[in-house]
């Protein structure tokens, strides 16, 4: 058997394996996203009011799958509470 076969062979055994380990992860433990509504937009930031909570800065780098421009006071969101320089902030915030 040629030499580039056999690479490529166990290149093939360990992206399925891969494979299997990012479908355990996310089966078995799945990221639990907090939600909230958009209280305030500026110019390339808002605040997202939670419940029970203090409101949440995020800045437009933050959002994922979603434009800046396409957000809306009242709008639901999800995101992730991570921390900045001056506090915590919501990380990975996706509209709902």
């Amino acid at each position: 058997m040629c030499y580039c076969r056999v690479v490529s062979l166990v290149l093939k055994e360990v992206e399925m394996l891969l494979e299997g380990f990012r479908l355990h992860f996310y089966l078995f433990h799945p990221i639990i996203m907090d939600t909230g509504t958009i209280k305030k937009l500026l110019n390339g930031f808002g605040f997202i009011a939670r419940e029970g909570g203090d409101d949440l800065f995020f800045h437009s780098a933050d959002l994922v799958d979603v434009q800046f421009d396409d957000l809306q006071e009242g709008d639901s969101v999800s995101y992730k509470e991570g921390s900045g320089p001056k506090g915590p902030k919501a990380e990975e915030v996706t509209k709902v």
